[in-house]
Formats: structure tokens, C-alpha cells, sequence
């Protein structure tokens, strides 16, 4: 075995390792006209059994009677809800250079403590209308929807990865280093770039039990997990099984006092994900 095919299969032996995984396992259909109503009813309560199992406070409904319902989407908010999810105008002109960049971005995510409470006097101590809260952000979609498409989280100062359905990932700390200087090479991204996602259950379970507990190498913690940190970057690996595979790396640019964070970001990769086999029919691995 040359140094090349050892290099490999050691990698291919850490990658078993790094990853947590987390699924719910239901099918994607195209919907018609006619199931739009069902469906978002469905979603709902798929959305709540989410949030029941991850300890997050489900959304009242008191508001249900009027034109503020909780939506599944950001793009039925109205104008000034949406407000609250904008970066502000000094940020992106600060970063106007990097985000004239192909597959950067810049998102806020939203304290799920704080999220009751709004700075816009129009809807002031309102709750935001959408299931999530903000708290979630989607690389793929550019949305904070509360989905499959989920790709990042935060909750009580964590940053989360690997929580929708039928999803793997985790998040790594970097340390103080601008986004720019960061590609396939970097130390901390290399190991993620080269990792070999499981292909079927029993592997992926495995991988779950030690993602969760985390472990460090070469100065670097790979988990599901990570603190926030301001002015650090970080980064993402999500594998949403048979659909999409994205190398994310972030910074966080800014963290207010209610606990809010502005993020910038660039994707480093995206592929097609493998499919997972040999599921059973709980469609939930070990610690869920």
C-alpha cells in the first residue's frame, strides 16, 4: 500500500468517527393544488414533534384566528417581521467585496430566548409568526425555515448541526481566521473535505454515539456542536442523505446582547449525497 492509499484509508477510518446523524425518514412529493392545505397542516404538527423532541418552546397559538399565524415560511411574513432576520446595512456594506463572491452570504440568527421581543415599535413584544423562530438558517436555500433544508442552528449559545431530517453534519471551530484565507487545504477543513460519509445505518448509528461525545485531533473538537464565539469562524459539513452535500465555513460577525448573531459565510463544495441504506422502521438512531 503506497503513502497515497494509506493516507486514504486512515481518512476513511476517521470519517467513521467525526459525524453525528439524525433522522426522520418520511417521503418528498410533489404536491397539487389540492394537497397545500392538508400539507401545511401535517407540517405543523411534524414541525411541533420536532421542536417537542429538541426541547424548544413551541410557538402559542393564540394567534391562529388572524392574518399572523404561524407560517412554514419567511416569505409569508410581513415586511416588518421580516426586518427582524436582515443583517444591518453597515454589515453588508462592509462586507460588499466578499459577498460579490459566488456562494457567500450573509444571515442573522435569532435568539430563541429573545425571539418573542422585537425592536420595530409596529409589532414591538410580538412573537415572530414562523416556526423556528429564526433560530434556523438554511445554506441551500438561503432561508430560516424550519425544514428538512435546516443546515445550522443556534440554541443557547450553541451553534448545532445535523438536526433535520434524514441529516448528518457537524460544525468545528477554526480560531480568528478571515474566510478568505480558508479552502479545501486549511487545517480543520481538510479532514472534512476528505471524509467518506456512511452508507448505511448500522455505521451512521455508530458515528452518532461518538459525534455526540465529540473528540479532539490535531487541536481541532469535531462534534456536533460548538460554542459561539464572536469574531471566529467555524466549519460545516452537512449530508442530507440522497439529496445534497455542503462544505460550509462561517464567521461570526457580530453577537448583540439578546444573544443575537450575524453570520458570514461561503461554501467551499457542494454534492450529490449518497443514499442511506438499511433504515429501520423507527427512522431514529442511538440518543434521539
Amino acid at each position: 500500500m503506497n503513502a497515497l492509499s494509506r493516507c486514504s484509508h486512515r481518512l476513511a477510518i476517521l470519517g467513521s468517527s467525526l459525524f453525528c446523524l439524525s433522522v426522520w425518514l418520511h417521503p418528498v412529493q410533489a404536491q397539487t393544488a389540492e394537497q397545500i392545505a392538508e400539507e401545511a397542516a401535517r407540517e405543523r404538527q411534524r414541525s411541533e414533534t420536532m421542536m417537542r423532541t429538541q426541547n424548544l418552546k413551541i410557538p402559542p397559538r393564540s394567534r391562529q384566528t388572524d392574518a399572523t399565524t404561524q407560517v412554514q415560511s419567511e416569505d409569508l411574513l410581513s415586511s416588518s417581521e421580516r426586518k427582524r432576520l436582515e443583517p444591518a446595512a453597515e454589515d453588508r456594506q462592509m462586507y460588499a467585496a466578499f459577498l460579490r463572491q459566488p456562494d457567500t452570504g450573509l444571515f442573522k440568527l435569532l435568539s430563541a430566548e429573545n425571539s418573542g421581543t422585537v425592536s420595530v415599535k409596529d409589532v414591538a413584544h410580538t412573537p415572530l409568526p414562523l416556526f423556528g423562530g429564526g433560530t434556523y438558517y438554511s445554506f441551500t436555500k438561503r432561508k430560516h425555515d424550519l425544514n428538512d433544508w435546516a443546515e445550522i442552528r443556534l440554541r443557547e449559545g450553541v451553534l448545532e448541526a445535523g438536526f433535520s431530517n434524514l441529516t448528518m453534519g457537524f460544525v468545528t471551530m477554526l480560531g480568528d481566521v478571515p474566510l478568505d484565507a480558508l479552502n479545501l487545504t486549511s487545517p480543520g477543513v481538510s479532514h472534512l473535505d476528505a471524509f467518506v460519509p456512511a452508507g448505511n445505518y448500522d455505521e451512521a448509528n455508530e458515528q452518532y454515539r461518538q459525534s455526540a461525545a465529540g473528540f479532539t485531533l490535531a487541536g481541532f473538537i469535531y462534534k456536533s456542536s460548538q460554542p459561539v464565539m464572536a469574531n471566529q469562524s467555524y466549519v460545516l459539513r452537512s449530508v442530507r442523505f440522497g439529496v445534497t452535500d455542503q462544505l460550509v465555513v462561517l464567521r461570526v460577525i457580530r453577537q448583540q446582547s439578546d444573544g443575537t448573531l450575524t453570520i458570514l459565510w461561503k461554501r467551499l463544495k457542494t454534492a450529490k449525497a449518497p443514499v442511506l441504506k438499511g433504515i429501520p422502521k423507527t427512522n431514529f438512531l442511538a440518543g434521539r
